[in-house]
């Protein structure tokens, strides 16, 4: 419980941060921002990561109630996928986190039940690839979701984007 408040505090004020500095027009200021920006939302999905390992390696009895590891398991894996968004987003993608993402996401599709989110978590991949200039890699998850959505608005931008960069 407490590492996922911390990551949802980070990714917070990761938030704060950015919505705050995002229309400087000091370049010095917006990029210290960014830089936090980046920082907080890196440090915020390995600290849900962090949970994560916490909840799997739990031993039986160490947590009492069922329930409750469920629900913190979802709220981490909810966690990480979020981080990562608003780092694709923001375009703040700290790139020694990416093993995360790669391990995570696809983990919290699995276990999404809803079929939007599911959807969104899928297309978070594509954005970070595209992001950090992974063209290939970029192309490969666009076309994940086009499988499955055809008319994916966004899928589509961000393949066009991909295969131009490529």
């Amino acid at each position: 419980v407490l590492m996922n408040n911390k990551g949802a505090a980070l990714r917070e004020r990761a938030v704060l941060t950015y919505n705050q500095n995002v229309k400087s027009t000091d370049p010095n200021v917006k990029v210290a921002a960014f830089t936090k920006v980046k920082a907080d939302l890196g440090e915020a999905a390995a600290t849900y990561n962090a949970s994560l390992q916490i909840l799997k390696n739990a031993q039986p009895g160490d947590i009492a109630d069922p329930n409750i590891k469920a629900s913190q398991t979802a709220t981490a894996l909810r966690g990480v996928s979020d981080s990562f968004r608003l780092m694709s987003q923001t375009e703040q993608v700290d790139d020694t986190k990416l093993e995360i993402a790669k391990t995570v996401i696809p983990e919290y599709i699995a276990a999404e039940t809803d079929a939007t989110r599911k959807e969104q978590a899928k297309m978070i991949m594509g954005d970070i690839y595209r992001v950090t200039g992974d063209a290939e890699n970029a192309i490969a998850e666009y076309r994940k979701v086009l499988v499955d959505s055809p008319n994916n608005l966004d899928a589509m931008a961000g393949l066009g984007l991909s295969l131009v960069n490529q």
